[in-house]
Protein backbone atom coordinates (compact mmCIF):
# COMPACT_ATOMS: atom_id res chain seq x y z
CA UNK A 1 0.00 0.00 0.00
CA UNK A 2 1.57 3.35 -0.95
CA UNK A 3 0.68 6.85 0.59
CA UNK A 4 1.72 10.11 -0.44
CA UNK A 5 -1.25 12.00 0.73
CA UNK A 6 -2.07 13.40 4.05
CA UNK A 7 -5.21 11.20 5.92
CA UNK A 8 -7.76 13.64 7.83
CA UNK A 9 -7.77 13.52 11.18
CA UNK A 10 -10.29 10.97 13.04
CA UNK A 11 -11.66 9.63 10.40
CA UNK A 12 -11.90 6.13 8.74
CA UNK A 13 -9.66 5.04 6.59
CA UNK A 14 -10.29 3.40 3.68
CA UNK A 15 -8.21 0.80 0.75
CA UNK A 16 -8.56 1.44 -3.04
CA UNK A 17 -6.51 -1.15 -4.09
CA UNK A 18 -2.55 -1.68 -4.16
CA UNK A 19 -1.82 1.25 -6.77
CA UNK A 20 -4.19 4.09 -5.12
CA UNK A 21 -3.25 6.19 -2.02
CA UNK A 22 -5.81 4.96 0.35
CA UNK A 23 -8.35 7.36 1.52
CA UNK A 24 -10.56 8.45 4.26
CA UNK A 25 -14.26 8.73 4.36
CA UNK A 26 -15.39 12.38 4.36
CA UNK A 27 -16.56 13.12 7.57
CA UNK A 28 -15.47 11.32 10.74
CA UNK A 29 -19.06 10.37 12.10
CA UNK A 30 -20.83 11.71 15.21
CA UNK A 31 -22.09 10.82 18.66
CA UNK A 32 -24.47 8.05 18.44
CA UNK A 33 -23.40 6.90 14.90
CA UNK A 34 -22.46 3.34 13.54
CA UNK A 35 -20.61 2.59 10.48
CA UNK A 36 -22.92 0.81 7.91
CA UNK A 37 -21.58 -0.89 4.90
CA UNK A 38 -23.35 -1.07 1.50
CA UNK A 39 -22.21 -4.00 -0.99
CA UNK A 40 -19.77 -2.43 -3.35
CA UNK A 41 -19.66 0.93 -2.06
CA UNK A 42 -17.61 3.18 0.76
CA UNK A 43 -18.94 2.48 4.27
CA UNK A 44 -20.85 5.90 5.74
CA UNK A 45 -22.10 7.35 9.13
CA UNK A 46 -25.88 6.71 10.01
CA UNK A 47 -27.90 6.09 12.88
CA UNK A 48 -28.39 3.05 14.00
CA UNK A 49 -30.98 0.92 12.55
CA UNK A 50 -34.53 0.21 14.34
CA UNK A 51 -34.63 -3.30 15.56
CA UNK A 52 -37.68 -4.89 15.46
CA UNK A 53 -38.60 -7.37 18.26
CA UNK A 54 -40.68 -9.49 16.45
CA UNK A 55 -39.31 -10.02 13.45
CA UNK A 56 -34.90 -8.64 14.29
CA UNK A 57 -34.37 -11.02 16.88
CA UNK A 58 -33.88 -14.54 17.45
CA UNK A 59 -33.28 -16.79 20.26
CA UNK A 60 -33.76 -16.62 23.72
CA UNK A 61 -32.59 -13.89 25.70
CA UNK A 62 -31.32 -15.49 29.60
CA UNK A 63 -32.22 -14.11 32.48
CA UNK A 64 -29.55 -12.31 33.75
CA UNK A 65 -30.10 -9.98 30.06
CA UNK A 66 -33.83 -9.22 31.33
CA UNK A 67 -35.37 -12.07 29.33
CA UNK A 68 -37.18 -15.11 30.93
CA UNK A 69 -34.59 -17.65 29.73
CA UNK A 70 -37.42 -19.61 28.12
CA UNK A 71 -37.83 -20.09 24.53
CA UNK A 72 -41.87 -19.56 25.00
CA UNK A 73 -44.13 -17.73 27.36
CA UNK A 74 -44.04 -17.51 31.21
CA UNK A 75 -44.85 -20.08 33.58
CA UNK A 76 -47.28 -19.96 36.11
CA UNK A 77 -47.45 -21.78 39.68
CA UNK A 78 -50.51 -23.55 40.90
CA UNK A 79 -50.03 -25.35 44.75
CA UNK A 80 -52.32 -27.91 45.67
CA UNK A 81 -52.66 -28.91 49.34
CA UNK A 82 -53.88 -32.08 51.97
CA UNK A 83 -53.69 -32.27 55.36
CA UNK A 84 -53.63 -34.94 57.49
CA UNK A 85 -54.45 -37.33 54.43
CA UNK A 86 -55.47 -41.03 55.73
CA UNK A 87 -53.44 -43.94 54.85
CA UNK A 88 -55.03 -46.50 52.42
CA UNK A 89 -57.21 -43.88 50.62
CA UNK A 90 -57.47 -42.12 47.44
CA UNK A 91 -57.59 -38.03 48.15
CA UNK A 92 -57.84 -35.60 45.80
CA UNK A 93 -55.84 -32.19 46.90
CA UNK A 94 -56.34 -28.43 45.56
CA UNK A 95 -57.82 -26.12 48.21
CA UNK A 96 -57.57 -28.61 50.84
CA UNK A 97 -57.91 -32.31 50.30
CA UNK A 98 -61.47 -34.53 49.54
CA UNK A 99 -62.10 -38.07 48.55
CA UNK A 100 -64.58 -36.40 45.79
CA UNK A 101 -62.50 -34.84 43.19
CA UNK A 102 -64.91 -32.08 41.70
CA UNK A 103 -65.31 -30.79 45.58
CA UNK A 104 -61.48 -29.39 45.35
CA UNK A 105 -60.26 -28.57 42.35
CA UNK A 106 -59.59 -25.03 41.03
CA UNK A 107 -60.20 -23.59 37.73
CA UNK A 108 -57.01 -23.24 35.55
CA UNK A 109 -56.20 -19.55 34.87
CA UNK A 110 -54.33 -19.97 31.50
CA UNK A 111 -53.90 -21.80 28.31
CA UNK A 112 -50.54 -23.77 28.53
CA UNK A 113 -48.55 -27.21 29.21
CA UNK A 114 -47.86 -28.27 32.58
CA UNK A 115 -43.98 -28.69 32.56
CA UNK A 116 -43.12 -30.26 36.19
CA UNK A 117 -44.37 -31.31 39.13
CA UNK A 118 -42.92 -30.84 42.90
CA UNK A 119 -43.91 -32.75 45.91
CA UNK A 120 -43.29 -32.15 49.58
CA UNK A 121 -44.77 -33.81 52.68
CA UNK A 122 -44.79 -32.88 56.24
CA UNK A 123 -43.94 -36.85 57.04
CA UNK A 124 -42.33 -39.90 54.97
CA UNK A 125 -44.59 -42.74 53.78
CA UNK A 126 -42.47 -44.83 55.77
CA UNK A 127 -40.92 -48.48 55.27
CA UNK A 128 -42.21 -49.88 52.02
CA UNK A 129 -44.80 -47.91 51.84
CA UNK A 130 -45.67 -45.21 49.03
CA UNK A 131 -47.40 -42.19 47.85
CA UNK A 132 -48.52 -41.82 44.69
CA UNK A 133 -49.48 -38.48 42.74
CA UNK A 134 -51.09 -37.99 39.56
CA UNK A 135 -52.40 -34.63 38.34
CA UNK A 136 -55.91 -34.42 37.57
CA UNK A 137 -57.25 -31.98 34.73
CA UNK A 138 -61.17 -32.07 34.23
CA UNK A 139 -61.38 -35.49 35.70
CA UNK A 140 -59.18 -36.99 33.81
CA UNK A 141 -55.62 -38.73 35.00
CA UNK A 142 -52.52 -36.93 33.71
CA UNK A 143 -49.73 -38.95 31.68
CA UNK A 144 -47.16 -39.76 34.51
CA UNK A 145 -47.31 -39.98 38.08
CA UNK A 146 -44.43 -38.56 40.90
CA UNK A 147 -44.05 -41.54 44.19
CA UNK A 148 -42.65 -40.49 47.63
CA UNK A 149 -41.82 -43.96 49.06
CA UNK A 150 -39.88 -44.80 52.08
CA UNK A 151 -38.15 -41.75 53.62
CA UNK A 152 -38.70 -39.11 50.90
CA UNK A 153 -40.42 -36.24 51.69
CA UNK A 154 -40.02 -34.30 48.23
CA UNK A 155 -39.43 -35.42 44.47
CA UNK A 156 -39.63 -33.44 41.35
CA UNK A 157 -40.67 -34.48 38.05
CA UNK A 158 -39.84 -32.90 34.90
CA UNK A 159 -40.81 -33.33 31.70
CA UNK A 160 -43.90 -33.48 31.79
CA UNK A 161 -46.11 -32.52 28.60
CA UNK A 162 -49.61 -32.16 29.67
CA UNK A 163 -51.56 -29.53 28.04
CA UNK A 164 -54.01 -27.94 29.50
CA UNK A 165 -56.69 -24.86 28.27
CA UNK A 166 -58.29 -21.82 30.77
CA UNK A 167 -61.20 -22.80 32.22
CA UNK A 168 -60.19 -26.32 32.96
CA UNK A 169 -60.54 -27.81 36.32
CA UNK A 170 -57.24 -28.83 38.22
CA UNK A 171 -56.52 -30.75 41.06
CA UNK A 172 -53.85 -33.35 41.96
CA UNK A 173 -54.56 -37.02 43.07
CA UNK A 174 -52.68 -39.27 46.21
CA UNK A 175 -53.18 -42.75 46.74
CA UNK A 176 -51.77 -43.03 49.86
CA UNK A 177 -51.14 -46.86 50.46
CA UNK A 178 -52.43 -49.20 53.16
CA UNK A 179 -50.14 -48.17 56.14
CA UNK A 180 -48.40 -45.07 54.99
CA UNK A 181 -48.05 -42.00 57.37
CA UNK A 182 -51.06 -39.96 57.89
CA UNK A 183 -49.67 -36.15 56.96
CA UNK A 184 -49.54 -33.00 55.38
CA UNK A 185 -49.12 -32.88 51.31
CA UNK A 186 -48.22 -29.91 49.47
CA UNK A 187 -48.33 -29.97 45.46
CA UNK A 188 -47.12 -27.86 43.18
CA UNK A 189 -47.40 -27.96 39.14
CA UNK A 190 -45.63 -25.52 37.32
CA UNK A 191 -47.35 -24.33 33.91
CA UNK A 192 -45.40 -23.21 30.68
CA UNK A 193 -47.91 -20.55 29.34
CA UNK A 194 -48.85 -20.39 25.81
CA UNK A 195 -52.39 -18.10 25.98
Amino acid sequence: MRHTKPLRRNCVVIGLGSAIDPTTLELPGTTGQVLTATTGAPPAFAAPATVSLTTGVTGVLPLANGGTGQAVGAIAIMQFIGAAVPAGTTSYLGRDDSTTEADISFVCPVAGTIIARGVHTTAAPGGTETFTYRTMIDGGAGSVNSQLSGAAVTVLTTGLADAVTAGQTLSVRCVSSASAAVTNHAVTLAIRVTG
